[in-house]
Formats: structure tokens, C-alpha cells, sequence
């Protein structure tokens, strides 16, 4: 059981340290790292909820909504502000 837990908590880890990137849609990207979704909301961007998240990657929805993806991009992988 000990062994378990460990295992689960690294497995949580290691997908925490997952670099999300501009070809990824904004759904693998919330799959992969659900806490973004707040970094996106603070910018505006309600994309998650949107139907079209499942098909939009990052790039285009930063292109649309009048940000640099790089930008987009710094803030949804280190926690910052756009």
C-alpha cells in the first residue's frame, strides 16, 4: 500500500513537470495541467469552455485573442500573469 502511494505521487509529479506547448490544443493542455485553466480566465480567455478548446491549439487561441504565444505560453507553464 505504501509502495502505491508513492508510486501515484510521482507519477502526479512527473506530469506536473510536463511542458505544455503552442501545438497542443487547450483541452491536452488542461488534461495535462488542469490549474492553467485559471491563468486563462485571469487573461480573459474562457476558451476551456468553449466546444472549440477540443480543437484549438494554444497558438491559435493566443492569435485570436491578441497575445504573443510566447507569452501565453511563459504564463501557462510558470504560473504568470499576462
Amino acid at each position: 500500500m505504501e509502495e502505491e502511494k508513492k508510486i501515484s505521487e510521482e507519477s502526479v509529479s512527473k506530469e506536473k513537470n510536463i511542458t505544455i506547448t503552442k501545438d497542443m490544443t487547450i483541452g491536452e493542455a488542461l488534461v495535462t495541467k488542469p490549474e492553467i485553466a485559471t491563468v486563462l480566465m485571469n487573461a480573459g480567455m474562457f476558451c476551456f469552455s468553449c466546444p472549440a478548446s477540443q480543437g484549438e491549439t494554444l497558438e491559435e487561441a493566443a492569435m485570436v485573442h491578441g497575445f504573443d504565444v510566447e507569452d501565453l505560453l511563459e504564463a501557462v507553464n510558470n504560473g504568470a500573469t499576462l
